[in-house]
């Protein structure tokens, strides 16, 4: 079996050639990070049945590494080409004829004699690279070294050596090596494989937070992770980071944080997206398998500036008056609180952030600017906060929204070309909050911080609800429902921010844009997670010409599968409560000054359907090339 890179671009491609019982598996662009050989054996009950090694190469470059690299064959060695690899392991897993793990009288031995290496080396400051062999204690020993077991058979011991190893699997099924300490021809499987390897200068060694990690800590996670924001931990300091580094390293190789929905493709459409590069990713987990080492404080970076706390300088700071006393438990409805502004005349705003008083019981949230003569919350008292169910948003009004709060979603900033937030002189701000219950009773006091612009401006930034699906129908216990919502541009406009919004049961959003010339462009798809509402800034504003349709295209889960699902046997229309749905995307706008906000779209399509059955889906869309 041989192992050859493909070219020498990065990413590389690694493909493998069977040979007799051997097989290639598992192969990841750009570094290589798994190779398995899966070797069957015809020997007699009792002794090995078969074997499994599993070489993980950590920062391996391939380019420019000729192939084949690897060949694994009966009495040819298992070696890399080149001294650029940092880090190999083997794991080695046994099964008698019978099925069940091999046993041999040298486990525990063997097992104490590795954790005092282990234990040895990482006092000396040498990064220990695993090597597994089979044995009856593995699994709970590996979860004592690494806070989890990853393989269901047996696991053995963990070791290292200073130069790279030379394996050779002969023909009696016995295994030999170079440069490695270990019995002269031990039964293949047997734990006393003492070794693999680790080079010194390797580039896990070499990886310190100071020089490598703070960098993209700072670039990438401490807007969320520092003291007063939604994060549960800091990461502002070597202190603050030291604990979280196996956490940190499995986030981002499973790519979970820093948070982003948006598929890979379209990620060039965004300025603010947020996906770790390949080598950021190698970075933070080379310095968790380092042993997280500080490093020389001289390479420490400036640190990161925030202005109390928040992530502009606020030239107006506008608070809820009273708290919120927010229910041990249960369900808490969408409140609304009145805030007098009395802004004495008319403004321009080019940024504002929402922050919440306390981030543990927030949710998300909006704050609305409320111009003079609105018909919503006429009657509302400033500063007592009234559910959504009695205090309903009203359609002719003007309102829109200056401010908003999602896990992830902090500052925004309005200035695309000449365009900023309006708001009227005589306006007044509603703070809208989602309040989630976390078992003892909180407070909270939500604000909003104001950075004001120079004005008049020539165009106007608006935040529109977009594509809304409030005929949706979702059955019961169906685990991939379509729902499909349109509006049609009824003036010249630029998109330039997208937010979708669903609840529990939301899969993934599309939207998509069909232009008056019949070509239709898909802007971006994502997937959802109700805990990360993340909004999308395009790079580029997309040019909207009046008759441009948007199209909407969600999918739910309403089955007992998905673990959020409050109550897979109903069938789900729209609602404002958690276990309600909504479809639709949040937009944000730029167009001409004087354009009526009320005028600028119109509900089309599915979106006019009466509510009946399942969907609407895209068999409703009326022009074929959207379909």
């Amino acid at each position: 079996m041989y192992l050859t890179a493909k070219g020498d671009a990065d990413p590389p491609v690694a493909v493998a050639v069977v040979e007799g019982d051997e097989a290639l598996v598992g192969v990841d662009g750009g570094s290589l990070h798994a190779i398995a050989a899966h070797v069957t054996t015809s020997a007699a009950p009792k002794t090995l049945r078969t074997l499994m090694l599993l070489l993980t190469f950590r920062g391996l470059r391939l380019s420019g590494v000729p192939g084949p690299l690897a060949p694994i064959v009966p009495t040819r060695p298992i070696h890399g080409s080149g001294r650029d690899f940092s880090a190999v392991s083997l794991f080695v897993t046994a099964q008698s004829a019978h099925g069940g793990p091999m046993v041999w009288p040298e486990t525990e031995q063997f097992l104490a004699s590795a954790n005092r290496r282990l234990r040895r080396w990482t006092d000396e400051g040498l990064k220990p690279v695993t090597l597994f062999a089979g044995g009856v204690r593995g699994d709970d020993f590996y979860e004592a070294l690494c806070g989890s077991a990853p393989f269901v058979g047996s696991i053995g011991a963990i070791s290292a050596l200073r130069r790279p190893i030379v394996l050779e699997l002969c023909d009696n099924r016995h295994v030999s090596a170079r440069g490695a300490a270990m019995r002269k021809d031990c039964p293949l499987g047997v734990v006393a494989i003492l070794a693999t390897a680790c080079l010194p200068g390797s580039a896990a060694a070499q990886v310190t937070f100071n020089k490598d990690v703070l960098p993209i800590v700072q670039q990438h996670c401490q807007m969320c992770h520092r003291p007063g924001e939604v994060a549960p931990f800091s990461l502002l300091t070597f202190n603050d980071a030291r604990p979280w580094a196996r956490a940190i390293k499995t986030a981002v190789l499973t790519q979970q944080m820093p948070p982003w929905q948006v598929e890979p493709q379209y990620d060039h459409k965004f300025s603010n997206a947020a996906r770790l590069s390949q080598a950021e990713r190698d970075i933070l987990a080379a310095w968790a398998d380092g042993g997280a080492v500080e490093g020389d404080p001289k390479d420490k970076p400036a640190p990161a500036t925030f202005t109390d706390g928040w992530n502009l300088k606020p030239d107006m700071i506008v608070e809820m008056p009273t708290e919120f006393a927010v229910q041990p438990r249960g369900t808490i409805e969408y409140q609304y609180m009145l805030v007098k502004a009395n802004f004495p005349e008319d403004v321009w705003v080019k940024a504002a952030e929402m922050r919440p008083g306390n981030s543990k019981v927030v949710h998300h949230g909006e704050v609305w600017v409320l111009p003079p003569g609105s018909k919503w919350m006429a009657n509302a008292v400033p500063g007592v906060a009234y559910p959504a169910t009695q205090m309903p948003k009203v359609g002719q009004d003007d309102i829109d929204i200056l401010g908003k709060f999602n896990p992830g979603v902090g500052a925004q900033g309005f200035e695309f070309g000449d365009s900023a937030k309006f708001v009227p002189k005589g306006s007044d701000l509603v703070f809208e909050v989602h309040y989630t219950a976390v078992g003892t009773p909180q407070t909270d006091r939500t604000k909003v911080g104001i950075v004001f612009a120079e004005g008049p401006h020539t165009t106007r930034y608006f935040t529109s609800y977009g594509p809304t699906a409030r005929n949706l129908v979702i059955p019961a216990a169906d685990n991939n429902a379509e729902v499909v919502s349109e509006s049609t541009a009824m003036t010249d406009m630029k998109l330039v921010y997208a937010q979708p919004h669903m609840h529990l049961r939301g899969k993934d959003y599309e939207l998509r844009a069909v232009f008056p010339n019949g070509e239709s462009q898909t802007l971006f798809r994502s997937k959802w997670d109700f805990n990360w509402q993340l909004g999308y800034v395009f790079t580029e504003p997309i040019d909207l010409p009046k008759g441009t349709r948007l199209i909407g295209i969600s999918h739910f889960d309403n089955s007992a599968a998905n673990k959020f699902n409050p109550d897979p046997t109903k069938e789900i229309r729209w609602g404002l409560q958690n276990w309600d749905e909504m479809s639709n995307c949040f937009i944000g706008l730029v167009f001409d000054a004087k354009t009526d906000p009320k005028k600028i779209f119109r509900a089309s399509g599915p979106s006019l359907l009466p509510t009946l059955g399942p969907g609407p889906t895209r068999a409703t869309l009326t022009d074929t090339s959207t379909k």
